[in-house]
Order: structure tokens, then C-alpha cells, then sequence
């Protein structure tokens, strides 16, 4: 195997005689070996004649300028990215660190799979996070789906700190004094959202989480993960205020994240996330098909939502915030942003620089609507 791309590693994967496969390179084995298009007969024949399988040719959706330009943002950080166009679900940046060589990984086994910092995890697809601020785009559709928010109502201490287990959720930027929740929701305070968790209650919350497929591992090319989840009981505030801010037991992936972003940017309907695009055969190319999108707010209430997120750069719209990542522990960084057809969810584990995620996020989106 030659890897010319080894920041790919995360969606391509490894194959290897003593470690077996990883990533597309298992997902698509038998194909790649050549070994799906070959009848009973033919594989006899070729057995007789010592005449190896031609494999297949695949297509991914990949983008390799931006995949490059992810993978080297989060160098030196733990963290992934999850770049698609949500119009064809295409996921064009999956971005994992720390990452590994593929075409190294025989010989640098031992050391990859022993690692704490954990390079063979695709952080992209399995790896889970309390969502902290990220959540509350879909908390927010929520309540405003119940009528129980109104975007240009004031919100009193908005500013307000949520504390937990010790440690503090602030907003990410300071709104004016008796700032509206579309302002509190800009700056991503957390207050008004814990607030939300009793009005929500357990039902309001068990809602939010399947109407945005949250505790679903969302069908992928590739294995991905998702949160063993049940809501806090309705007589439990504390529990259900604190599954309102990001903070509970749910936790989620960045390819979650992103299909959230992603919901946005396409009016309303999640789009099916494909990494696979075609694979050549006798034939020629055959398209490969994907689940169906399917419809999670209308399109007026994906728009006014979009409206809301905080401008961040030329033509790109975003919401970034924290998640508390432990007691005495810098926080994770979160960015949800869209920009035209574009969605991405960016996640950087424990960052000193709050905006660090943001950045990234930003900078991809354009660098997106730029080369297509």
C-alpha cells in the first residue's frame, strides 16, 4: 500500500497483513481486493491460472487541499473536524488528531496502539464529547418549535455564570445588559439555557435529542458512535438543567455536530452523510447510494435560526462555545458554522484559546466556498 495522502489516514484507514484493516480500507475490502465482481467460476479459474483479483477502483468525497489545511490546524491539538457540503451530504474534511501514518503503522504499532493520547481513534466519528454550547442551536429549536421562546423577548441575567461540579460556563462574548435570546443565543450564554432545561422538562429534552438523531449513530461509511442516553426525570431541575447547557450525561460526536450545522445550511432537512462516492468496476462507475435525508425543522425556522448564529467572517455564519472538560481543566472548544452550502463542526479538546476552534472552523468554511 502507498498513501500519498497520509492526512486521509482518518478516513482512509490502514490495511496491513499482521493488523488487518482499518477505516475505507474495511469498509470496502472485498472491493478493493477485487472480490465482489468475481463470480464462483472466475474465482477458480484465476486460482488455477496463480492470476490475482483486479481490484476496484474508489472514489471518495474528499477534498485533499482542505483535508491538508484541517489536518495541520489541529496539529498540536486533540481535536476533529467535519467539513461537508450539506446540499449532497458529501463529506469533503474528517479530520482526526493525533493521527498516524498509514503506510508506518506495521512498524509503529505497538507504540500507536499503547499511545494515551490515542492516534488510532477516529475522534471524527467515534469519538464522544459533552456538547456544551454546541447544543443549544437544537435546544433552541426546540423551545421555539413549543412556542415557549421568543427570539426578541428579554432575557433577564443573561450573563448570568453557570457553575458545575466546581467549575464555571461563561458566555463566550459578553451580551449587552438586557440582551433578547437571540442576543444570549449569539453570544452562546449558558444561563437562559439551564433555565430552558425545567421548561423543557424530560419530555421537551427527550424531543430535542431524537428529533436531531443525537443518541443514533448516524449511517456512515465508516463505524461511528453515539451516546447510550435517557433523559433526567422531570422532578430532577439540577439534572435537567444541566443536560440543557451540554453538560449531562449526553454526549456526542463531531460527525453529529456537523450533520447539525449541516441541517441548518441545508433549510431544515439533515442531510445523509457519504464519504464514498463511486467505485469503478467492469462496468465503469457506479454511483454509490446513501440513506435518505430526512426533514428535522422547516425551512423558515432553519433560516431564522441561521440568522441568529454570530457573523464571524466574510460570508460565514457560526455558533462557538465551551464544553467544561473537567475540574482545574481547560475547556473544549466547539464551533458549529455554515457558509453557503457548507456546515462544519469543529471540535479542539481542552483549548486554552476559546476562539481556537472558531478560527479553524471559519477559515475552512472559506477556504470551501473559495475552491468550489
Amino acid at each position: 500500500r502507498r498513501y500519498p495522502v497520509p492526512e486521509a489516514a482518518p478516513a482512509l484507514g490502514y490495511a496491513t497483513l499482521r493488523y488487518g484493516t482499518g477505516g475505507i480500507e474495511a469498509a470496502l475490502d472485498t472491493e478493493l481486493r477485487g472480490e465482489t465482481s468475481r463470480t464462483f467460476w472466475e474465482q477458480i479459474w484465476d486460482d488455477l491460472l496463480h492470476r490475482p483479483p483486479q481490484g476496484s477502483t474508489v472514489r471518495l468525497t474528499l477534498d485533499v487541499g482542505l483535508q491538508r489545511e484541517a489536518q495541520q490546524a489541529l496539529t498540536g491539538h486533540a481535536g476533529a473536524i467535519v467539513l461537508m457540503d450539506a446540499a449532497t451530504g458529501d463529506i469533503l474534511v474528517l479530520a482526526s488528531s493525533p493521527s498516524y501514518n498509514p503506510e508506518r503503522l506495521e512498524e509503529n504499532w505497538d507504540a500507536l496502539r499503547d499511545d494515551p493520547a490515542g492516534p488510532l481513534l477516529n475522534r471524527a466519528t467515534q469519538g464522544l464529547y459533552q456538547p456544551g454550547a454546541s447544543l443549544q442551536t437544537a435546544i433552541l429549536a426546540e423551545a421555539l418549535s413549543l412556542g415557549v421562546v421568543d427570539l426578541q423577548a428579554r432575557v433577564s441575567h443573561a450573563a448570568d455564570i453557570v457553575t458545575i461540579d466546581g467549575a464555571q460556563l461563561t458566555c463566550r462574548t459578553v451580551p449587552a445588559e438586557g440582551a433578547s435570546w437571540g442576543e444570549a443565543y449569539a453570544a452562546a450564554c449558558p444561563a437562559p439555557f439551564a433555565a430552558l432545561g425545567s421548561t423543557l422538562g424530560t419530555e421537551g429534552l427527550e424531543a430535542t435529542v431524537a428529533r436531531w438523531r443525537l443518541d443514533t449513530p448516524p449511517p456512515f461509511d465508516i463505524p461511528t458512535a453515539a451516546a447510550d442516553w435517557t433523559a433526567p426525570a422531570a422532578d430532577a431541575p439540577a439534572a435537567l438543567a444541566d443536560e440543557a447547557v451540554g453538560q449531562g450525561a449526553l454526549v456526542v460526536s463531531p460527525l453529529q455536530m456537523a450533520l447539525v450545522a449541516g441541517t441548518l445550511a441545508n433549510g431544515g432537512t439533515m442531510p445523509a452523510p457519504r464519504l464514498v462516492d463511486a467505485i469503478q468496476q467492469a462496468g465503469g462507475w457506479q454511483q454509490v447510494t446513501v440513506a435518505s435525508s430526512y426533514r428535522v425543522v422547516s425551512a423558515a425556522q432553519a433560516r431564522v435560526l441561521l440568522q441568529e448564529m454570530a457573523p464571524i467572517a466574510a460570508g460565514v455564519v457560526g455558533h462557538g462555545g465551551s464544553a467544561i472538560a473537567g475540574r482545574d481543566q481547560p475547556p473544549h472548544a466547539w464551533f458549529l458554522g455554515t457558509a453557503g452550502p457548507y456546515a462544519v463542526a469543529v471540535l479542539v479538546e481542552r483549548s486554552s484559546d476559546s476562539d481556537r476552534a472558531i478560527q479553524i472552523g471559519a477559515g475552512l468554511l472559506q477556504s470551501a466556498t473559495t475552491a468550489h
